[in-house]
């Protein structure tokens, strides 16, 4: 029965998150563009030829960033890629996304400026990524033994989870409960530890039950 519910609440997550089109400006002309395709077909041929434009568009811009992410070794330009990839909700990043997720950016100290991103910005775009990130999240816990990378996934994993869930339950006790499911399934007995221990931050410091 719990296993269900954790089912069905899933399903309705990763309807909440529909991927949306980024405008940032270095491809502002380009979409401004394949926008004009769009608003000016006079048939239903021809608007479904701009729409697919469009897709293909936004594919190559992920790619490319992707791509560019894996290559670059500048702190500041790998920020900026992931809060890119966060923007387009590019489910095609997140094993990327994954291995950069305790990247850390600097936050002006005076708050003339809102940030355009937060502390960790791969944690961020993961989370905008959706339920497709959670899989990737538990490898992260099991594969590592670094605290701040165990943190900031299993923080995924709950932020993805109460992002779709009403406001009177709590994304934690589903997030914890992904992860048991996990640690019930796990043979390894280190990557079963390392699950277990990181329950701690759900506030769950009495393990499994």
């Amino acid at each position: 029965m719990r296993q269900l519910l954790l089912t069905i609440i899933l399903l309705g997550v990763l309807l909440f998150f529909v991927p949306t089109r980024n405008n940032f400006a270095e491809e502002q002309a380009i979409e401004e563009s394949l926008i004009g395709d769009l608003q000016q077909a006079q048939t239903l041929e021809e608007f479904d030829q701009a729409t697919m434009k469009i897709q293909e568009n936004r594919a190559e811009i992920i790619s490319s960033l992707i791509r560019t992410l894996r290559k670059e070794t500048d702190k500041e330009k790998k920020i900026r890629i992931c809060y890119l990839l966060g923007e387009y909700r590019a489910a095609e990043a997140i094993f990327d996304l994954a291995k950069n997720i305790t990247l850390e950016a600097k936050l002006s100290e005076t708050g003339d400026e809102p940030p355009r991103w937060f502390k960790y910005p791969a944690q961020d775009a993961l989370v905008k990524c959706g339920t497709h990130s959670i899989p990737y999240m538990t490898r992260n816990i099991e594969s590592s033994d670094d605290e701040l990378t165990q943190k900031l996934s299993v923080q995924v994993i709950w932020q993805v989870i109460g992002e779709g869930l009403p406001r009177v339950l709590e994304g934690k006790e589903y997030a914890g409960m992904i992860i048991e499911k996990r640690i019930d399934e796990e043979t390894d007995s280190v990557k079963k530890a390392r699950l277990k221990s990181s329950l701690k931050y759900l506030g769950r410091t009495e393990g499994v039950k």
